[in-house]
């Protein structure tokens, strides 16, 4: 099924504006409608929390301030968005049949975005940048609560629409077969292939490349296995370099957490791709 609606998380920023373009290529690509939320955060919440304390949280004219550049940030959003969806309207057909939103909340925006995504098909956001960015929801909470695929996008303004040929990182683990489905709608546009850590192993890898084959074949999508590591290494690099040298358009792989209590605590594989992939990833949990 072609995802039909792609829900973005935009905080306005220049740095997010190649997910936003990317979500419209997708939209041209699939006929889609792209769902774009901006949430400002609320001073009042942390306010409120405070005073049930008796601590003064926010003088008087610093919740002002912060109230004056909420509304900043989601004008620049709006005015931003609504310059790419003119473009798309106005694409000399290329756009027909596609559609977009633009809504603006307030409140917090790891609930928001998780809850709103559990009605579309597909989340596509920027790449969490080095430090902390409260524009943008965090990536724990998109893959562990949305119960959505994610499509993480490098930062910056500039990207390349998706050419259709992906690598799938396959270890035959429920995360990476969800991811698998997840892609599926994006899967046999261009070449796929598939690539392991190892050859398969039942102690290492329960299903290997070859058992995802015929998966695959069933779905229509022919994929070529890739050779594995010879030896041990930095295996998200491997993938990762391994990705950009075959000019893959997307990277497919499992979301991973050392543990399930802590949900924003990422494995090492994930981290990897979340803050290093300069090509747009599409993890799953």
């Amino acid at each position: 099924m072609e995802p039909k609606t792609i829900l973005v998380p935009f905080g306005g920023h220049d740095r997010e504006l190649a997910a936003l373009k990317f979500a419209f290529g997708l939209a041209e690509t699939y006929k889609a409608h792209v769902a774009v939320w901006h949430v400002s955060p609320d001073p009042r919440a942390s306010a409120l929390l405070g005073a049930s304390y008796g601590i003064q949280v926010y003088p008087e004219a610093l919740f002002a301030d912060i109230m004056k550049m909420n509304a900043r940030n989601r004008k620049a959003a709006e005015e931003k968005y609504a310059k790419l969806a003119a473009a798309l309207k106005s694409g000399a057909g290329k756009g027909q049949g596609a559609s977009s939103s633009f809504h603006a909340v307030t409140g917090p925006i790891d609930e928001i975005i998780p809850v709103q995504a559990r009605l579309a098909d597909l989340i596509v956001t920027c790449r969490p940048g080095k430090g902390a960015d409260i524009s943008l929801p965090d990536s724990g909470a998109m893959l562990f609560a949305s119960g959505r695929p994610l499509l993480f996008v490098p930062p910056g303004d500039k990207i390349k629409k998706f050419n259709g040929k992906t690598l799938i990182a396959w270890n035959g683990s429920a995360e990476a077969a969800r991811a698998v489905q997840g892609a599926m709608p994006l899967l046999g546009h261009g070449k796929t292939w598939v690539l392991t850590s190892q050859k398969g192993d039942a102690r290492n890898i329960p299903l290997s490349a070859e058992d995802l084959l015929p998966y695959l074949r069933r779905h229509g999508i022919k994929a070529e296995i890739l050779p594995p590591m010879k030896k041990a290494g930095d295996l998200p690099k491997f993938v990762h370099d391994r990705a950009k040298t075959l000019g893959a358009g997307m990277i497919v792989m499992g979301g991973y957490g050392h543990t399930r209590l802590r949900e924003t605590l990422l494995g090492g594989m994930t981290d990897y791709f979340l803050h290093h992939a300069d090509i747009p990833v599409l993890m799953a949990h």
